[in-house]
């Protein structure tokens, strides 16, 4: 499970209830301070629309996480 900790869309709480909810099958939680719904740096005073609408590329410690939990 993958949780920007600035995801306005999704809430962290649920990352930690879907967390809860596998307690029976292995899984792992893995939380990027300060990223939004696609890990992506937002500005601090970013509204939580206009952090959907921005271009730059997702935070490459994401990429990082799948690939860990691929191999």
């Amino acid at each position: 499970i993958l949780q920007g900790e600035r995801d306005d869309s999704v809430p962290a709480a649920h990352a930690g209830m879907l967390l809860a909810g596998r307690r029976q099958f292995p899984t792992k939680l893995v939380t990027f301070p300060g990223l939004t719904h696609f890990y992506k740096v937002a500005p601090p005073d970013l509204l939580p629309m206009q952090s959907m609408g921005l271009e730059t590329p997702s935070h490459p410690a994401v990429a990082d996480a799948i690939a860990d939990w691929a191999s």
